[in-house]
Parts: C-alpha cells; structure tokens; sequence
C-alpha cells in the first residue's frame, strides 16, 4: 500500500511539474518575444488535446456533440473573423469553447419560433450544461485546442487573473502599466491564435467562433435549434435530424451585438 501511495504521489508530482514547464514555456516565450518558443507551446497543447468522440456516448451527450460537430463543420468558412488585421494563412490553431450549454424543450415537435414567443418557449424548457468540451473538429492543416483542461486554465493565468467565465480577457479605459502588458500579450498570442476585442471593446475574444450561446432539442432529439455569435453578429441555426446524421436546414444571422 505504501509503495502504491508513493507512486501516486510521483505521477502527481511529475504532472504538476510538467504543467509548471508548460507555463514557464509561455512566459519565457513573452518575455523573449519568441516565436519558437510560443510555436512549441501551442504544439505541446494540441498533441494534448484529444477529443471526445460521439461515438464513445450515449443519451443527449452524444446528440450534443453530433449536433454541435455538424453545426461546426458547416459554419467553418467564417471562421477567419473579418475584422482580424493578421494574416489569414498564419493561423494554424481552432480554439474551442470549453463548455456549451443545452435546453431541452418540453415539446416532441419543434416549431421556429420569432423572439417572443421563443423567449416564452424557453421558460418551459430543462437545461444542461455541459463542461470538459471536447468535440472532434477535423479541418485542413489546422490543430485544434481545448479551452476545456490544464492548457486552457494555463493561457488565461498568463493574463493575471484579468478574464471572466467565458474566456474573455478584461480590457482597461486610460493608459495604465497593466493595461498596456495584457495588450501587448494578446498581441504577442495573436500571432498565431485568432483573439480579437469585442464589438464595444471591453474585452478581447479568446474561444474562437462560431461560439454556441446554447443549443435547443425537442424531447425526442430529432430536431434542434443552435444560437451562437460570430464576426459580432447573432446567428440561429437550425438542424434535422435524418437517420444518425444531423443536417443544416436553415442558418441564419437574425441580429448584432
């Protein structure tokens, strides 16, 4: 029992200590202005970034990533914000949002509501939420990262606690020391990772987009309405579900931040 506890106690130890070269890999990477450095540290993070497969689940879990995957995949072309000033072909890193909340509407028929009666429909509904987000998005020569996990708890740390729960780092009016460190990070990051400020500039955008705000299934999970954001504006998304696949029936931007 003992010599069990005790390698416990190593593997433990050698986790924290890897997880502590990882964020001095980050830090040394600013501090050095280094490319190199910042390169080796995303690659670190997206060989440990596994997904969840759907197939491995069961219940609404499985619906969700399904859904999600199928909604990802479609939407992926406005993915290169359009408001970004750095080069398109340098991005080589997806950053997906480390939790997504869901709805279940107390009805086995969905209808498309318009926004008042849908604020009414969403009274009457069960919610989810679901964290350890981790679907599988397969696109290209880009390498996926999990906010979800040590990484993603790691690159908000390196902005000194200056973030709130949904990943956004906090921006600051006046010139002050701080303010100018945590724009000159998100600058050195953006390099190679698409963070980009808010529409009313009062936060920068790490998770990138689209960035599902929840999703809504009618009780027998065979049709389901996304809404998410992207390039500043609001989108609702609609699928069916045929067979085991679900499919875009209609997609949409319905309003702006």
């Amino acid at each position: 029992m003992k010599k069990f506890t005790l390698f416990i106690m190593l593997i433990t130890g050698c986790l924290v200590v890897a997880e502590e070269n990882y964020r001095l890999i980050l830090n040394d990477a600013y501090i050095h202005k280094s490319s190199q450095l910042l390169l080796q540290y995303l690659n670190e993070w997206a060989d440990y970034s596994r997904p969840r497969e759907a197939d491995n689940m069961a219940g609404l879990e499985r619906q969700v990533y399904m859904a999600y995957e199928a909604f990802y995949k479609y939407n992926y072309d406005s993915l290169l914000i359009k408001n970004d000033s750095k080069a398109p072909q340098k991005r080589k890193y997806l950053l997906i949002q480390k939790s997504i909340n869901v709805l279940i509407a107390n009805t086995s028929k969905f209808i498309y509501f318009d926004e008042e009666k849908r604020n009414v429909f969403l009274k009457t509904t069960k919610s989810n939420h679901f964290e350890n987000f981790k679907p599988s998005i397969k696109k290209d020569s880009l390498k996926t990262l999990y906010m979800a996990g040590d990484y993603g708890t790691m690159l908000l740390s390196f902005f000194e606690s200056q973030y709130d729960s949904n990943s956004r780092i906090k921006m600051w009016f006046g010139q002050t020391k701080k303010k100018q460190r945590i724009f000159d990070k998100v600058n050195f990051l953006r390099e190679y990772l698409n963070i980009y400020p808010s529409h009313w500039g009062n936060y920068w955008i790490v998770e990138n987009e689209p960035y599902v705000d929840f999703i809504v299934f009618d009780k027998s999970y065979t049709s389901a309405l996304i809404k998410y954001r992207i390039n500043w504006e609001i989108g609702e998304c609609i699928l069916r579900k045929n067979g085991n696949v679900w499919e875009i029936k209609e997609n949409k931007i319905v309003g702006i931040e």
